[in-house]
């Protein structure tokens, strides 16, 4: 077999490869969110981690403290004061345009870590943006963000 068959067969398979991963494969990894699509979409459930963190960002477009609730840990909450903040912690600006979660690791401490980079606006537009480090853990084969940082 000579080169230029052998360089025609990996493109082949290449591409052959390519086709079978799904758009699921890749978005477990790399997913971006803007306000539209997260206000229009479905409540996330805490069956992955990624809905965990998906359903904190969402609260983080809503400022609704009810779903903030649903998507972090009774201890994180207690450590936030989630219980005393208002029902909607607020909608001034600056307020959550677009997200981008970046999943770190996976499992091998059964924590999940995730980076998440926010764009935040203003009535002007974009003002700038601002990142965090989540950790997710398992709590009776549901997810739950458990600690958020700026730093990792």
């Amino acid at each position: 077999m000579n080169v230029r068959n052998l360089g025609l067969l990996l493109l082949v398979t290449c591409l052959l490869f390519s086709l079978s991963c799904s758009k699921k494969d890749i978005a477990e990894t790399k997913l971006l969110l803007t306000r539209n699509e997260v206000l229009e979409s479905e409540f996330p459930s805490n069956v992955t981690p990624t809905d965990a963190v998906k359903r904190y960002v969402r609260a983080q477009f809503t400022r609704n403290t009810e779903e903030l609730r649903a998507a972090i840990t009774k201890d994180l909450s207690d450590e936030m004061g989630v219980e005393f903040y208002d029902p909607s912690f607020g909608v001034s600006s600056p307020w959550v345009e677009r997200a981008e979660i970046v999943q770190q690791n996976g499992a091998s401490t059964n924590k999940w870590r995730y980076s998440i980079k926010y764009w935040m606006a203003n009535s002007q537009g974009i003002i700038g943006t601002k990142k965090e480090y989540v950790e997710v853990i398992e709590i009776n084969k549901k997810y739950y963000v458990d600690n958020i940082t700026t730093e990792i």
